[in-house]
């Protein structure tokens, strides 16, 4: 992330949001829009408040750059959760084997170009899966006088 750190982000599906934790935020620098918070309500049915909205946030998956919005929270079991604008926004194909899963992006820029990224499983609690992508890395800009990013 920000051209330092490859960080395992955790694919979700089912998820509406991308969600970055607040320590990994802090440690890449991205600046947090704390006008723009949502109330989220966990798998078991609690609700909290995120702190903010990390926007525009670049981000790189091998030689694919693209841009996404990430809502920030406090504490989670996970650093960076890719939910449903993420898989939409690459038209991410997930293939499910029994001790893997595939996957697959496309190019924001370049939709009839596709890569295939690695991931690896991790069992988590009863038995299910969590998949995490591992080659996912994170390049802020900072912005201009005008409030737009620099590129």
């Amino acid at each position: 992330m920000n051209n330092l750190r490859t960080e395992a982000g955790v694919l979700d599906p089912g998820s509406q949001i991308v969600v970055i934790r607040e320590d990994l935020a802090k440690e890449v620098g991205v600046q947090i829009n704390t006008q723009y918070t949502l109330r989220m309500e966990g798998a078991k049915g609690s609700t909290s408040r995120t702190l903010g909205c990390a926007e525009d946030l670049n981000m790189r998956i091998g030689d694919v750059p693209f841009t996404i919005h990430a809502h920030v929270i406090r504490t989670a079991p996970f650093r960076l959760l890719l939910g449903r604008p993420f898989h939409h926004l690459l038209l991410c194909r997930l293939e499910d084997h029994p001790d893997r899963v595939d996957m697959s992006i496309r190019d924001p820029a370049s939709p009839s170009r596709s890569i295939a990224v690695p991931s690896r499983a991790r069992q988590a609690r009863q038995g299910t899966q969590v998949v995490f992508v591992s080659a996912l890395t994170c390049q802020v800009h900072p912005r201009n006088s005008t409030g737009n990013p620099r590129v």
